[in-house]
């Protein structure tokens, strides 16, 4: 499970929108968030959410790049 906390003062509708993570080049797909605190914190429990969250282990003493992409 990989666990957020986000603003979502100007996008109110967030917490339904699904998640894509682009990690250098590979593309996770997290599907929509379970979401508590008044919609701040979003969990993703997904196969590619721990497949990201393996890769995030492998590599926690390196540098990687993300995007962030909520439909």
């Amino acid at each position: 499970m990989i666990e957020l906390t986000v603003n979502t003062q100007n996008q109110p509708d967030l917490p339904n929108k699904s998640l894509d993570v682009m990690v250098d080049g590979s593309i996770y797909h997290l599907d929509s968030a379970s979401y508590s605190n008044n919609g701040k914190i979003f969990r993703y429990n997904s196969a590619d959410a721990k497949k990201l969250v393996d890769l995030l282990k492998q590599n926690a003493d390196k540098t990687l790049h993300f995007c962030f992409n909520w439909k």
